[in-house]
């Protein structure tokens, strides 16, 4: 006797649940490289404002005109990227959520059968229809139920219940699986956290073209190095990195922050070299509208964007003795005010710095300020040139063949 089973129905919710995977996949990237291109952007489109307001010049007035059209036109693409993330309400429908999961299990059968798990259910009659955009609602409890399907060992169980709670609606869904572990329960809401370790999420994936944490340095001065980063990872310390133009401060940098719990959180990185004193005030601590000529509106500053993630200042050596003070001033309270604002804003990021100049020599000059630098110098990480580890040339050659390939 020959069975035949129609799996149309089911083939095909595969194909819907594998494009919606792909399109949530393609917009959290389209929203990560419109922030990582939202830092840079901020910085030119300062730098021109300033210089539009200071400059008398009618042939260079001009030119900062078109820079800032064409530095628009990057805005209106990078916004466009944003809003493929964002969802669209405009396609809200209302859906029944008993209807969805017994549609949903009827699809999952198979894989319930596979795995012999015995489902149990408790649905409420009188829910309140749920609003969210078209297919949303399928996907999220689907994905629930996979996941609880992962979650369960063979001959496990699921119970499923759905209640009306005042004028809401709620969907609980319990396994006998073993549970996420208290490391990973801290950070389950971070964005691009997984706890499947056989799999590489996006934000990782992206990390491995572009930091080189594979690297294995022969030399023992670096071994030194990687060892205090694996203890410091976790710590909200202060950082300061101290090396030569081109040594790798900043990948250093990035290395203490994504190897441990502060990868999901933001890195933000400023160059302190590049802005003068006005300039640098705004991307650091964020302005309000017309705090000065030619703003526009408000704008965040890197200690906002940063959150609780990771500050990195590079070539703090360059900053103004004023800018010190305000930054020394923010490293002891922890708050900060906006340029042209009154509310006091606090932060709670973790600051690395790096200078390629010799500090202490600044301060003997009476160039930088002594109090700022034993706030910064909590944990020093003195890198030495790469003419002093020539051992490491060629690993550094093979890594940079091993990343070429990749792109």
């Amino acid at each position: 006797m020959i069975v035949l089973e129609d799996i149309t129905q089911t083939e095909r919710f595969w194909e819907k649940m594998a494009q919606a995977e792909k399109i949530t996949s393609l917009g959290l990237l389209s929203a990560g490289m419109s922030h990582e291109i939202y830092n840079p952007l901020g910085a030119i489109l300062s730098h021109v404002q300033y210089l539009s307001a200071v400059e008398n010049n009618g042939e260079k007035l001009d030119s900062l005109k078109w820079i800032e059209s064409k530095t628009g036109r990057i805005a209106e693409i990078t916004e466009r990227l944003l809003n493929f993330a964002r969802i669209d309400h405009s396609r809200a429908r209302s859906s029944n959520l008993n209807n969805v999961a017994n549609e949903t299990l009827e699809l999952l059968k198979r894989e319930l059968d596979k795995k012999k798990i015995r489902v149990s259910t408790d649905l409420k009659p009188d829910l309140l229809p749920v609003s969210l955009s078209f297919g949303s609602l399928e996907q999220v409890i689907c994905n629930l139920i996979i996941n609880a399907i992962q979650a369960v060992p063979t001959g496990g169980t699921i119970r499923i219940s759905t209640a009306r709670k005042s004028d809401q609606a709620s969907f609980i869904i319990e396994d006998n699986g073993a549970g996420i572990s208290k490391e990973d329960l801290r950070l389950i809401f971070n964005p691009f956290f997984s706890t499947k370790r056989d799999s590489i999420s996006l934000r990782e994936s992206l990390e491995a073209c572009s930091l080189y944490t594979n690297l294995e340095s022969l030399d023992p001065r670096m071994q030194e190095i990687d060892s205090i980063i694996g203890r410091i990872k976790d710590s909200p310390a202060t950082v300061l990195i101290l090396g030569e133009s081109g040594t790798g401060n900043e990948i250093t940098a990035k290395r203490i922050h994504y190897s441990g719990l502060y990868r999901t959180r933001p890195f933000i990185g400023v160059n302190c070299a590049a802005l003068n004193h006005n300039l640098l005030e705004s991307e650091l601590f964020g302005h309000e509208k017309g705090a000065f000529t030619g703003a526009v509106s408000r704008k965040l500053g890197r200690f906002e964007l940063a959150g609780s993630g990771s500050l990195f200042l590079d070539e703090i050596g360059d900053m103004s003795p004023a800018m010190q003070a305000k930054l020394l001033r923010v490293l002891q309270e922890r708050n900060f005010e906006r340029v042209g604002g009154t509310r006091t804003i606090r932060t709670d990021c973790r600051i690395i710095a790096a200078s390629n100049q010799d500090l202490q020599n600044l301060i003997s000059r009476g160039a930088f300020r002594e109090d700022l630098y034993y706030r910064l110098s909590l944990i020093v990480l003195q890198i030495p040139p790469l003419r002093a580890r020539s051992g490491d040339i060629e690993p550094l050659i093979d890594l940079f063949i091993q990343q070429a390939n990749l792109e």
